[in-house]
């Protein structure tokens, strides 16, 4: 028989996402989302996911202090990720290069 005082006990930090979207706004589609492609940490726990807010507070603070640049996907910041677009200076070959 389990013992009462040994019960799971997830750390307040970690929420749902329901908790979460009631904490900042973001739709728990959108939690999900993050928690999916790690932009915070998560966990899975059965069928819920629950998200670390504080983490979650930070990259919503992160996003509104890019304002519109954070739809740039040419931001450095996705490019140390390897993510976003590959500027196209770096990629395209050097037009006053001689041909080998």
């Amino acid at each position: 028989m389990p013992d009462d005082n040994h019960q799971n006990v997830i750390h307040a930090d970690w929420v749902t996402t329901k908790q979460a979207a009631a904490e900042t706004g973001y739709a728990p589609a959108h939690t999900r989302r993050l928690a999916i492609r790690g932009a915070v940490p998560a966990t899975r726990v059965g069928r819920e996911w629950l998200v670390n807010l504080p983490a979650l507070r930070a990259h919503q603070a992160r996003m509104a202090a890019l304002g519109n640049a954070k739809h740039n996907p040419w931001r450095d910041e996705l490019a140390a990720q390897g993510r976003g677009r590959a500027r196209a200076a770096a990629d395209a070959p050097e037009a006053d290069a001689p041909p080998d």
